[in-house]
């Protein structure tokens, strides 16, 4: 079964994402990408939004300058995937060196197959799902590292930077790394300002921002996790369910196969722990304090008691903020549940007699994840499917282009948008990424009931000008040359300031406002910014050299273990 991990990775991987890859975007949710993303202010959290595509849409920009961005997003989800299962099965096998496969490529499966990943997909947090991938391979690092492995440091220093993408990821990265270090204070004390350097892109521009970035209790309640079905809060959280948006949830979870899931999840999860026991390795202790936090983390906001704390939390300290949306907090625990059931299926394996029979136990294992939740298959039960822009997109983005540039306010006033050539799916707003210049929207957050205040001061500037009696004039003195409407959007036409309609087509509007515009100073933080953005690419290429080999492949792993016991 060395092959095993490989096989199961690449193949439940292509049963997600099979849809994907054929060309066009994927376009859900916050999960938008274009065929390029420019380089503006806005990409390296000097825009007037708080930094939380920070500092991902800078690699991104870069990356589409040289591969389209429809190539590059199918790359993304299908290593993501692929990474995530052979990283739970590193992982297993440093925790369990002595077994013959079975919970190795168990692992793999349960890492990969699970309602975490389903319900991060289609509300498309695909950076996240990056840092969720390095998470096992960076505990295999640290754990490396604090039993003396120089070269481990700087393999630790890297995958902290790739769980960095994300200000979120940063964070997980960051407590994983603290629970595996903990005690080892020559290591711990390393990894602590490597994670300072590789975070610094994301929380040096929070820190300098003018944004309004304390949020209120409303912004709890928004985010806060919510049962599935029959399962409850408490049920859904055990089996890695529960997210906040109902309309991204698998249809199986609403139902008694919810309920099966869970019982598997934890049924494997709980036959596991004798063999971690007797590990001979503390990770599994390590992991499980990574876990419980994770857990707590995530429960804040649903539990009477304490939401009331976080409420109050993310009002006063900006940063919490982070904390609100307790679901992506699991992917702590869903490290540990793994690795936990893998543990189970191989204890399961070690008990059948037969070699024959013993090799379909893992077989077996895998198929049950998979029975219980069938809708991950085939983009989340077609919920993930690409499509192609209009041709009018790249009209408008030409038009822009040619006739100066300048910033852009789009109409409706709003942030999520349903097209009819996305299958009404619910996107952010594609414009924000596809037009060139800065992009003025709204960034406040509708969830059902609930509206979440944006922070930015300019788009609350913008949306208080286009009620005003001389929108056009009150839009220019921001900086803004261009308003852009979006035709056959629900609601109201919008008021169209006076202009010169430079565009227009059967989806788009493209109105050029006349008259001078004020220029927009670049922010005092822009030189501080863009330095600490590279001297944090620099640490990162040094310690990608240093660390030779940033990853270390599941079937390796014994032969690389008995080459340490050696030289131990």
């Amino acid at each position: 079964m060395r092959r095993g991990p490989w096989v199961v990775s690449a193949v439940l991987s292509v049963l997600v994402l099979a849809p994907v890859l054929p060309p066009g975007y994927v376009l859900t949710y916050d999960m938008v990408f274009v065929p390029t993303l420019d380089l503006t202010r806005d990409v390296v959290g000097l825009g007037d939004g708080l930094p939380r595509a920070v500092p991902v849409d800078a690699l991104v920009a870069l990356t589409t300058q040289l591969v389209p961005g429809s190539l590059l997003q199918k790359v993304i989800l299908l290593a993501s995937l692929v990474l995530a299962g052979l990283g739970a099965a590193r992982l297993m096998s440093v925790v369990l060196p002595t077994d013959r496969g079975a919970a190795a490529t168990v692992a793999a499966a349960a890492y990969i197959w699970n309602p975490y990943v389903a319900e991060r997909l289609v509300i498309g947090h695909w950076a996240l799902l990056v840092a969720y991938a390095a998470l096992p391979w960076l505990a295999v690092a640290a754990d490396e590292a604090g039993r003396g492995d120089r070269r481990a440091l700087a393999r630790v220093a890297v995958l902290l930077a790739v769980c960095a993408v994300t200000p979120t990821g940063g964070l997980l990265g960051g407590l994983v790394a603290a629970a595996v270090l903990a005690g080892r204070a020559r290591a711990g004390w390393w990894a602590a300002p490597a994670w300072l350097v590789v975070n610094a892109p994301w929380w040096l521009p929070g820190l300098v921002h003018d944004a309004v970035a304390a949020t209120g209790a409303a912004a709890v309640d928004a985010f806060a996790l919510r049962g599935e079905g029959v399962l409850g809060v408490a049920g859904s959280v055990a089996g890695l369910g529960g997210i906040w948006s109902s309309g991204t949830v698998p249809g199986s979870r609403e139902t008694v196969l919810g309920a099966v899931a869970t019982l598997l999840w934890l049924g494997l999860a709980v036959s596991g722990v004798a063999p971690l026991r007797r590990s001979a390795t503390e990770l599994p202790a390590r992991l499980l304090v990574a876990a419980v936090v994770g857990v707590v983390i995530a429960l804040a906001g649903a539990v009477p008691f304490s939401r009331d704390a976080l409420a109050g939390l993310v009002h006063a300290v900006p940063a919490a903020g982070l904390l609100r949306d307790g679901h992506k907090w699991l992917a702590l625990y869903a490290v540990l549940l793994a690795v936990a059931a893998g543990a189970g299926a191989g204890a399961l394996s070690a008990r059948v007699r037969d070699a024959g029979t013993r090799s379909l136990v893992p077989v077996a294992v895998v198929a049950g994840l998979v029975a219980v939740l069938p809708d991950l298959a085939w983009g989340v039960a077609g919920r993930l499917a690409p499509v192609s822009y209009p041709s009018e997109w790249s009209e408008v983005r030409r038009t822009v282009q040619e006739r100066g540039g300048g910033d852009v306010v789009v109409l409706p006033w709003g942030t999520f948008r349903a097209f009819d050539w996305n299958d009404r799916r619910t996107v952010l707003d594609p414009a924000s990424r596809y037009l060139p210049g800065s992009v003025v929207a709204s960034d406040d957050l509708v969830v059902g009931d609930l509206v979440v205040a944006g922070e930015g001061r300019r788009a609350a500037a913008a949306e208080a000008a286009l009620v005003s009696a001389d929108p056009a004039a009150r839009l220019r003195a921001l900086g803004v040359r261009w308003v852009l409407v979006h035709r056959g959007q629900p609601g109201p036409p919008p008021r169209i300031p006076a202009g010169e309609v430079a565009l227009t087509s059967r989806t788009l509007t493209l109105v050029r406002l006349g008259g001078p515009v004020a220029g927009r100073p670049l922010p005092s933080a822009t030189v501080p910014v863009l330095v600490t953005d590279g001297l944090a690419a620099v640490f990162v290429v040094i310690a990608a050299g240093r660390g030779y080999r940033l990853v270390q492949l599941p079937r390796r792993a014994a032969r690389s273990r008995e080459r340490d016991d050696r030289s131990t």
